[in-house]
C-alpha cells in the first residue's frame, strides 16, 4: 500500500497583473484618452457581462488547490462535496483539484477534513 499524499497549495490568479496595457507616452495623447473614455463607458452602460469578466474572482473566493498521489474518483468528488465549508469544487486533473472555502469557514479545518475522509476512504478502498 502506497502512502496517501494530499498537498495543498493557496491558489493564485497568474493573470492578475498581465492585463495592463503598455501605452507608448509619445503616442497616446487627448484625442486616444477621449476614445478610451467612451469605450468604457460603452462597456460599462451596454454591456455589463464584459465588465464582470475583468472582476478578480480570487477576490472574491478563498480558492486553494490540492496535488493528490492518487486518482480523484467520483466518490472522492462527493467526499469533497459533502466537507461543510466547501463553497464550489472543481476537478482540474485526475490528480489535482481546486475548492473554494465559504468565508465563514476556517481553511484549515475544511483542508483537514478532506484530507481525513479522502485518506480514509483511499486506504478503505486500497484494503478491499
Amino acid at each position: 500500500m502506497k502512502d496517501i499524499k494530499l498537498v495543498w497549495e493557496k491558489w493564485e490568479n497568474v493573470y492578475e497583473d498581465d492585463e495592463e496595457d503598455v501605452v507608448d507616452d509619445d503616442v497616446y495623447n487627448e484625442e486616444m484618452a477621449e476614445e478610451d473614455m467612451e469605450y468604457q463607458r460603452q462597456i460599462l452602460v451596454f454591456n455589463q457581462p464584459e465588465y464582470e469578466s475583468q472582476i478578480d474572482i480570487s477576490k472574491l473566493f478563498n480558492f486553494w488547490v490540492c496535488h493528490c498521489n492518487f486518482n480523484i474518483d467520483e466518490d472522492c468528488v462527493s467526499i469533497i462535496e459533502e466537507c461543510a465549508g466547501v463553497e464550489t469544487l472543481e476537478i482540474i486533473t485526475r490528480y489535482r483539484f481546486r475548492i473554494a472555502v465559504g468565508k465563514v469557514f476556517q481553511d484549515r479545518e475544511v483542508m483537514g477534513e478532506i484530507t481525513e475522509k479522502i485518506t480514509e476512504y483511499i486506504n478503505e478502498k486500497n484494503i478491499q
